[in-house]
């Protein structure tokens, strides 16, 4: 239920969301590294919004309201030295379906340390929204190629 390095749903990211999702990962660990949350959404190297007290989808839904409808990537991770017993970083179906409504269009979660729920569910859904889903480390070691436009 913790996927490992690797492209696991939905399009393959071009170029631009692949240097989102490196950048977001960052981003979200260095806020994690704080106490602040757990996940950032950015566009364009630029951080959306941030995770705090309100929980991952009230900070998509925020990004969907500041992003005047550009797509974005959610990244997601655990805290350095999390305590992987309690309020593990999780990723499912309605994660996947908030991100729809909101115009988040690639997520990139960190392996081996982010459970993903129903993960049949969550590919079928990552499928008819064409939304990217990946699981990279921290560093953004782990995330696929970008699809190549000219193929």
């Amino acid at each position: 239920h913790m996927p490992q390095p690797g492209h696991i749903a939905g399009p393959r990211p071009s170029t631009e969301q692949w240097e989102d999702a490196v950048f977001g990962m960052q981003m979200a660990k260095e806020i994690s590294r704080l106490h602040i949350g757990q996940s950032v959404v950015v566009h364009g190297g630029t951080v959306v919004a941030v995770e705090a007290i309100e929980g991952t989808n009230n900070c998509i839904r925020r990004s969907g309201e500041l992003g005047n409808g550009k797509p974005a990537t959610l990244a997601k991770v655990a805290r350095l030295g999390h305590d992987m017993r309690f309020d593990i970083p999780t990723i499912g179906p309605v994660t996947i379906e908030t991100c729809a409504e909101c115009g988040v269009r690639q997520i990139a979660l960190e392996a081996g340390k982010t459970i993903l729920l129903e993960r049949d569910r969550v590919a079928e859904l990552c499928k008819r929204h064409k939304i990217s889903l990946h699981a990279m480390d921290a560093s953004g070691e782990g995330c696929p190629q970008p699809e190549n436009p000219a193929q």
